[in-house]
């Protein structure tokens, strides 16, 4: 069985266990677990399910502006409901009764009239009509020619590793933000593959990234798979919004719960976009490839037959948009409690891994970097992907509403 199916054969479970512990319930929570369910459901990759992420949540918050804005004073709970119930289904037509089900549960569960179910229909679904219809030509869904550089082609371009046959959605490099201006505003290149900085990141991946062989501890390797969030799970984004949940007061407000959630999932992909315009920019080759090939006329041994502990993702190395994500994760959270030191405990998406506490958001971001893609114990990045922190963090600051 792989990873990846039975991650979605213990969804239940895992579910039961990531909102066991989540002290505010509310519509937007609802709809927020909604759409990571649906997210591991359709095996959605990580960037792709940011996006869904986004809109749900955009189009909730929204709607509730509305309702203020325009004195129609529905109510704001089946306001955010009918918000979120609307782009989920016009997304994902399949999942259809379960988001009626939801829905059902929720009006039922706040004794609601039919009129006033009507009024805040009336509020709702317009507002999720235009910020679904505003997304139309994003560029999301475009196509974006891209061709790699060939097998043992130039020594630091991106290559396809052995079984890839396309990249992971080049056109996420050109697709319009939801809020920011320009992606490349932060852009800091790759280090020089004949720098100093260069060869010791290769070195510190090539002994500690490794499936075999390496002198990871279990905690290390642990710490590698927990933040892997592959495909079957609500990925790295989903990861965060389960970490807003946790530590969110029980008092939390409909409506401060709608904005730090809006502002959570639109940095989370702008920051992804950031990342992905840097990753196609610069075409940085991934380190199974700089292992077995390497750089002629250096020092550094070509090992045709080392292998990374994790599967290399089908994109350029540079940056981590893990990183990135948890840096703008984790600032957009600081900034909504007024500090960075807020203590939680997460499990896992995997089962079998044991749970891991935190002392701050940064904390946890750094954990992200440094123990999993951004450094050395996943084996698919450099130690210089480190900046898709800061990266994350810029965007989430520039993108403020």
């Amino acid at each position: 069985m792989t990873m990846g199916k039975l991650v979605a054969a213990m969804t239940v479970l895992l579910c039961g266990l990531g909102r066991a512990a989540a002290v505010v319930d509310n519509a937007i929570v609802d709809w927020n677990n909604a759409a990571l369910d649906t997210a591991r459901n359709n095996y959605l990759p990580a960037q792709i399910a940011m996006r869904y992420y986004a809109l749900t949540s955009l189009a909730q918050w929204k709607a509730l502006q509305e309702n203020g804005a325009s004195g129609a004073n529905a109510d704001p709970r089946a306001v955010a409901a009918l918000a979120g119930h609307y782009i989920l289904s016009n997304y994902f037509p399949e999942n259809q009764a379960a988001y009626d089900s939801l829905l059902q549960r929720e009006l039922a569960s706040w004794g609601l009239t039919p009129a006033q179910v009507q009024a805040a229909l009336q509020v709702a679904v317009p507002v999720a009509v235009e910020v679904a219809a505003n997304r139309l030509a994003d560029g999301s869904e475009s196509y974006a020619p891209f061709i790699p550089a060939p097998a043992n082609g130039p020594a630091g371009q991106y290559q396809f590793v052995p079984g890839q046959t396309a990249a992971d959605y080049p056109q996420l490099a050109t697709t319009t933000p939801f809020v920011i201006q320009n992606v490349t505003t932060f852009a800091i290149p790759p280090p020089a593959i004949n720098s100093s900085e260069y060869f010791q990141g290769w070195n510190t991946t090539f002994l500690e990234g490794r499936a075999t062989g390496s002198n990871r501890t279990q905690d290390q390797t642990d710490t590698a798979f927990f933040w892997d969030n592959g495909n079957g799970t609500a990925g790295i984004g989903g990861a965060w919004f389960r970490i807003a949940q946790l530590v969110l007061a029980a008092n939390s407000t409909l409506n401060d719960t709608a904005t730090l959630f809006a502002k959570l999932a639109a940095a989370q992909y702008d920051s992804n976009i950031a990342g992905w315009w840097e990753k196609f920019n610069y075409g940085y080759w991934r380190p199974v490839t700089a292992i077995r090939q390497c750089i002629p006329g250096s020092n550094l041994p070509a090992d045709p037959a080392w292998t990374p502990l994790l599967d290399t993702p089908d994109s350029p190395e540079y940056p981590s948009t893990h990183a990135v994500t948890a840096g703008a994760s984790a600032a957009v959270l600081s900034d909504y409690f007024g500090t960075n030191n807020v203590p939680f405990t997460i499990t896992s998406e995997y089962p079998g891994l044991p749970t891991r506490s935190y002392p701050s958001f940064s904390a946890a971001a750094q954990d992200v970097a440094q123990s999993k893609w951004a450094v050395i114990y996943g084996g698919v990045h450099f130690p210089d992907s480190f900046s898709g922190i800061p990266l994350g963090q810029a965007v989430s600051t520039l993108g403020k509403f």
